[in-house]
């Protein structure tokens, strides 16, 4: 009964800390909360126990009876460890601390405070998302829209092949000569114009690199694809990339200049690898523009269109059954008419009385590529453009900031339509912190609670508190 105050103290303040994870948003509150079931849980289970079982078998134990048994070697041992650690290092450095607390209260601050120096001077760096060792590389690629099954087919086979060539050139150097790419699947989509690679590795316990220096190695073997848009490797994150910044506005113009800008500066970072964006360009299309003339005649855009699209396209006029087959009619020109831009300004336009005019002198065209998808965040359009750290010793957390403070600035200064939201990790670890920052001082106070009760003096409860952040001295 003299320990049970404490025991439930500690499991109690280790309950409500860890209850904390299921108030967190976004994927890491999905995670944690997980967690925190299983750890409640057990936790629980150990309350109980200690409370109702634990006394039991401590009665009816026989290792009671056992105290002049003599001790193994290995026991005798540990002994000896732990009793000159007790004589020879612990009770001096205690005494000496308390003989001398001013002096131990400002080594303290001061390693506090080199600790938080450290930290604000980047000797110390800190990620929400660090690295986890995966056993599988994705490769994205993305051609340009309207690029042939064929071709986006024969890039994927460029890189497979450059992969199996270095996990050739690995297992020569390996001492048990084992291939570090087990197998690649291939997958070609969602479009012809898009594909992926999934490289699966050998168990990590084998190799002898990390997932993340294998990728680099692929990724300086394959080097960069002709004509492709966008081209990734790297290993899937539920939190999304380390650097993600979407370009937001109305107007589409100044989103592509900011975009391109940016991803220029990017290029000039050499802690990134991989830059990408969502703003996929279409096939050319031919935009018209009606002169005064087809005003004069009664014609209007949506006329000249739908006659264009008819003689180019094609019309259904009819359906034949035939069989238990239903055949469509279309009507269009000859291919032979259809070969040029000549012949499309040759074509001749028919307005409401019968008459017929080339479409050369109704309308002038030109030529841009067109849209495929216009991506929307929060009511405005939106480019993301991501890229991926070119090595896990670098923190995400200082090049965001980089590109907060230095890189967006002067990018936004020329584009005032223009704003900026930052995705991917930075946003789910701003989810989390702004979570966290609303049921943790609940939690606080309720451990705060529990501990004043336990040592009956609100005092010692506090400066139990204001011990708490000296534990970044060690976790540095």
């Amino acid at each position: 009964m003299e320990v049970l105050p404490a025991v439930t103290s500690a499991l109690l303040t280790t309950t409500i800390t860890f209850s904390s994870f299921f108030f967190l948003d976004g994927r890491s509150g999905d995670f944690f909360s997980e967690m925190a079931i299983v750890v409640v849980g057990t936790v629980t289970i150990s309350l109980i126990e200690v409370i109702i079982i634990l006394p039991s078998h401590i009665a009816h134990s026989k290792a009671l009876n056992s105290l002049g048994k003599k001790k193994s070697f290995m026991e005798r041992l540990g002994d000896s460890i732990i009793n000159y650690l007790r004589d020879n290092l612990y009770q001096p450095t205690l005494r000496f601390a308390i003989r001398n607390k001013l002096l131990t209260m400002a080594i303290m601050v001061g390693l506090f405070m080199i600790t938080m120096g450290a930290f604000s001077g980047g000797f110390i760096r800190a990620t929400y998302f660090p690295n986890i060792e995966r056993e599988n590389i994705e490769v994205q690629l993305k051609m340009p829209s309207g690029t042939s099954e064929r071709i986006t087919m024969d890039r994927l086979n460029y890189i497979e092949t450059k992969v199996w060539e270095v996990s050739e050139d690995m297992r020569l150097r390996r001492d048990d000569s084992l291939h570090v790419v087990k197998s690649i699947v291939r997958t070609l989509g969602p479009t012809i114009d898009q594909g992926s690679l999934n490289i699966i590795l050998i168990s990590s316990e084998v190799r002898e690199m990390s997932s993340f220096e294998i990728t680099n190695v692929f990724r300086e073997a394959v080097g960069p694809i002709n004509t492709s848009e966008n081209l990734s490797f790297g290993t899937a994150s539920p939190f999304g990339k380390p650097i993600s910044v979407s370009l937001l506005g109305n107007n589409l113009t100044e989103l592509q200049l900011a975009k391109e800008e940016f991803k220029a500066e990017l290029s000039g970072l050499t802690d990134i690898r991989d830059i990408i964006d969502n703003d996929q360009q279409g096939f050319k299309e031919v935009n018209l523009k009606l002169k005064n003339k087809a005003h004069l005649l009664g014609l209007d855009l949506r006329e000249v269109t739908r006659q264009v699209r008819q003689g180019f396209y094609g019309q259904e006029v009819q359906r034949l059954q035939r069989g238990l087959d239903e055949v469509k009619v279309w009507v269009r020109y000859n291919e032979d008419y259809r070969r040029s831009l000549q012949q499309l300004e040759d074509m001749r336009v028919r307005t409401t009385t019968g008459a017929s005019y080339p479409l050369s002198e109704i309308a002038d065209y030109h030529i841009e590529l067109g849209t495929i998808e216009i991506n929307h965040l929060n009511a405005q359009c939106e480019i993301q453009v991501e890229a991926d750290l070119a090595s896990s010793d670098v923190s995400a957390t200082d090049i965001n900031a980089n590109i907060r403070d230095s890189i967006l600035p002067p990018i936004l200064g020329k584009y005032p339509s223009v704003r900026t939201s930052f995705e991917g990790q930075n946003r789910e670890a701003i989810k989390t912190q702004t979570s966290a920052k609303q049921v943790m001082p609940v939690i606080m106070i309720l451990i705060l609670a529990i501990v004043t009760v336990t040592f009956r003096s609100l005092g010692q409860a506090v400066v139990i508190f204001a011990l708490i952040p000296f534990s970044f001295i060690g976790v540095s």
